[in-house]
């Protein structure tokens, strides 16, 4: 198991570490240009969600998982804690996080790759489409939709030893 959790860290390791040595004109750039930077064939497009300072992991083996997390309009999820980091990136809609109790979620605004400086943390943040949310280990928060709902891709990290949030 223990293996298994070291090569699926080196895969996303391998996979992510490419993004950040993209050229900093390719976040200016059009798509077009950014594709032809990293040397994509026809039919394949890359598109930078969003970028943000470096985040702390933990030095611990980590299990990351990855989830679609959508919320029908006006949909609340009861508090829940989140025992590993969590940063999640708001594809459609809006909605809001709040901090119960622990370590405050962090807003980081931008769009679509536009290089983005996380917000001081708050005990309350609302969020777009295009926007990040970081919510550190030890958090324990509900969460809201807008009246729209939303999607929003989330990337979960846990160590062995801790539990991923539990499902609804």
């Amino acid at each position: 198991m223990y293996q298994t959790v070291l090569r699926l860290f080196a895969l996303a390791i391998v996979l992510i570490l490419p993004l950040g040595t993209l050229p900093a004109w390719a976040e200016e750039a059009s798509p077009a240009a950014v594709e032809e930077a990293l040397e994509l064939p026809p039919g394949v497009a890359f598109a930078l969600l969003t970028q943000f300072a470096p985040v702390e992991l933990p030095d611990a083996p980590v299990v990351l998982n990855v989830v679609r997390l959508t919320f029908e309009p006006g949909t609340e999820f009861p508090p829940h804690p989140h025992p590993g980091m969590e940063i999640a990136v708001a594809e459609t809609g809006s909605g809001s996080i709040r901090t119960i109790e622990g370590p405050m979620a962090q807003l980081v605004p931008g769009g679509a790759g536009v290089a983005a400086t996380p917000e001081a943390p708050s005990e309350e943040v609302f969020f777009t489409a295009g926007d990040a949310v970081i919510v550190p280990a030890g958090n324990i928060s509900d969460a809201s939709a807008g009246d729209e709902g939303f999607t929003a891709l989330v990337f979960e990290f846990t160590t062995q030893a801790a539990e991923a949030t539990p499902e609804p």
